[in-house]
């Protein structure tokens, strides 16, 4: 099993702030289409062909490999990719903690 985490300041000094909901719809659109958020020839294919209240699946071509994966929607906290058909199957967390707490809120 590989367990890796990362944390990335959203709002750094002397740049635009977002607020709470930007960022949520930033991450909300990173599960519709994630060529929006890779390089042109990381992501030649990025379909929803399903979904539903709180999940959508997703078909992608992602550095040549085939995905098809459930994204999870946890309203204004988290987005959880899981991999299911692909060579490296997995879940990849995307959740949205407020500074200075230990509790996502």
């Amino acid at each position: 099993m590989i367990f890796s985490t990362a944390t990335v300041p959203v709002n750094p000094s002397g740049e635009r702030k977002l607020t709470w909901e930007q960022v949520w719809a930033g991450l909300v659109l990173k599960a519709r289409d994630a060529r929006l958020f890779l390089p042109p020839v990381a992501c030649t294919k990025c379909d929803v062909v399903a979904e539903g209240t709180d999940f959508i699946v997703r078909e992608a071509v992602i550095m040549n490999d085939e995905l098809t994966g459930i994204i999870t929607f946890a309203p204004n906290k988290k987005v959880s990719f899981h991999q299911f058909k692909s060579p490296r199957e997995g879940v990849i967390v995307n959740e949205m903690w407020k500074t200075g707490t230990r509790n996502c809120s």
